[in-house]
């Protein structure tokens, strides 16, 4: 039998009642259990528009499919704008002229 294992969970837990904390608690529960089995977690709180209550969402992720960024070659930075040109301090600098009339 060929299990394929799906390598991003995302799950939200809703809050029903300003007193009852029990979704925020088994979102870090469900956390915790998927840290321990190596997954990459990003908790956030966010709000329902509807009646400001708070929903708990969580998503997980192998570490494998996460693209460390050390491991990126890094570009040399690009200069912005035009070259210039180097003028060494042997020249004289030019006063410009103006015709009189």
């Amino acid at each position: 039998m060929n299990l394929e294992v799906n390598s991003l969970i995302e799950e939200a837990y809703a809050q029903e009642d300003w007193d009852d904390m029990t979704a925020q608690q088994q979102r870090d529960q469900r956390v915790e259990e998927l840290q321990g089995q190596g997954y990459h977690c990003t908790c956030l709180t966010l709000y329902r528009v509807n009646d400001g209550m708070p929903v708990y969402w969580f998503s997980a992720e192998i570490p494998s499919r996460l693209e460390p960024s050390s491991e990126k070659p890094s570009k040399p930075p690009v200069s912005k704008g035009k070259p210039r040109r180097r003028v060494s301090n042997t020249e004289p600098r030019r006063v410009p002229q103006f015709e009189t009339r």
